[in-house]
């Protein structure tokens, strides 16, 4: 008898035993103390992440495309919230000029705040001028230069951008900005001019 009794209290005090800190957890889960495990988990999420976005770039640089993208894409699954994710997979799919896509990639990784949004607002300028729309690429390039450290670049690429759409008043402007940051820059600016204005003197002889 005795026996019994003391088997169902290690019974009893197993039980509690094992459940306790399972209710002491879900405790703290609803009233929101549990903040710090979730903090764990998103760390370990991105450091998983990016090491895989890592691996992704590695193929990129090999010219393996499409083992770049299950990574990039892989990432994502991991931890979906990534804007390095979103540029890496930008850079993927301008290099393998599916332009659209590379757009939408980069869009998303602006609406996520990474900490370099000028370079990604640059590399959009610079798909733009690929597609022949000066509009959008000035725009992109400009919200760069508010931005961001390669200001002497990216004045150059409003340039470009600026003399295509025979804005040349603000085409010099830009020029003499990039100058200012870089003054190495000057032949490549005076030659840059040379030439939009020698392509415009020629189709007026044509017409």
């Amino acid at each position: 008898m005795m026996q019994r009794i003391q088997q169902k209290k290690l019974f009893v005090i197993g039980w509690i035993a094992l459940l306790c800190p399972l209710s002491i957890v879900l405790a703290l889960m609803i009233f929101g103390r549990t903040s710090w495990v979730k903090d764990k988990s998103q760390i370990g999420g991105y450091s998983e992440a990016m090491d895989i976005v890592d691996y992704g770039r590695n193929y990129m640089r090999q010219g393996d495309f499409q083992m770049a993208l299950f990574h990039f894409n892989a990432a994502l699954e991991i931890q979906p919230g990534i804007a390095e994710t979103y540029m890496a997979l930008g850079n993927l799919y301008h290099r393998i000029k599916n332009n659209n896509a590379a757009i939408s990639s980069f869009q998303k990784a602006i609406s996520l705040s990474p900490p370099k949004k000028e370079v990604i607002y640059n590399d959009l300028g610079m798909i733009y001028v690929e597609l022949g729309d000066f509009q959008s690429a000035t725009k992109n390039f400009r919200k760069a230069a508010t931005l961001g450290i390669r200001q002497a670049l990216i004045w150059r690429n409003i340039a470009m951008a600026e003399m295509e759409l025979d804005n040349y008043d603000k085409a010099i402007y830009a020029c003499q900005q990039a100058i200012k940051n870089r003054p190495t820059l000057k032949n490549q600016c005076t030659e840059m001019l040379k030439e939009k204005l020698a392509e415009d003197l020629n189709d007026d002889c044509h017409q």
